[in-house]
């Protein structure tokens, strides 16, 4: 018997949110860590879709706004309004104080994992999910290959799932697909299609 063909763009985004959900041994709330980007807006959609008849899901989102660029709230907001039309919480999470002269990228990375972490924590989310792709995994790798030296063991990309603090699950379902299959559902939602 011929092998199930592989389904491609949009679909393979569907059935990859479909498949995700199916893992878990008790369904419940998931928060969706949502930047403004349309592959974070495309997974946010994606689990909504796919949470359609499969009772005890339901969805959160947070977008932690970094205070790094002035546009950077604005951009919150407008995730808060998506999130609205699509029926479920968003919470909006600041990283305040002095932001360091170097590592900020590093820094705010970890601002924002313990934000999450804490939205998680305060709204009893099973996990947090990030909307990372098989091209964030590429330059993941390829950044980590600049920086390690030529007696290094070896360099990695992301983990689809890390357990931050000790308290949170990190889950990224989405790392074997491309970037631009993921985005096309938010596309969708923007001209009103979800």
């Amino acid at each position: 018997m011929p092998a199930k063909a592989k389904s491609t763009g949009t679909a393979a985004v569907r059935d990859a949110a479909r498949q995700f959900l199916n893992r878990f041994k008790k369904p419940g709330l998931i928060l969706v860590a949502v930047s403004g980007g349309s592959d974070s807006k495309g997974l946010l959609i994606a689990l909504h879709e796919a949470m359609v008849g499969m009772p005890g899901f339901s969805l959160a989102a947070c977008t932690v706004d970094h205070a790094l660029r002035p546009e950077s709230a604005a951009e919150a907001n407008a995730v808060a309004q998506l999130c609205a039309r699509l029926g479920f919480v968003h919470l909006i999470r600041r990283w305040d104080g002095e932001k360091p002269p170097t590592g900020l990228q590093a820094a705010a990375r970890n601002a924002r994992y313990s934000l999450l972490s804490a939205a998680a924590q305060e709204t009893g989310a099973l996990c947090v999910v990030t909307g990372h792709s098989r091209n964030d995994q590429i330059e993941t790798i390829v950044m980590r290959s600049v920086r390690s030296s030529r007696d290094s063991t070896g360099f990695s990309g992301m983990a689809d799932a890390v357990l931050f603090d000790r308290m949170t699950w990190i889950l990224r379902p989405f790392l074997d697909l491309d970037r631009v299959a993921i985005s096309r559902l938010s596309f969708g939602a923007r001209r009103g299609l979800v």
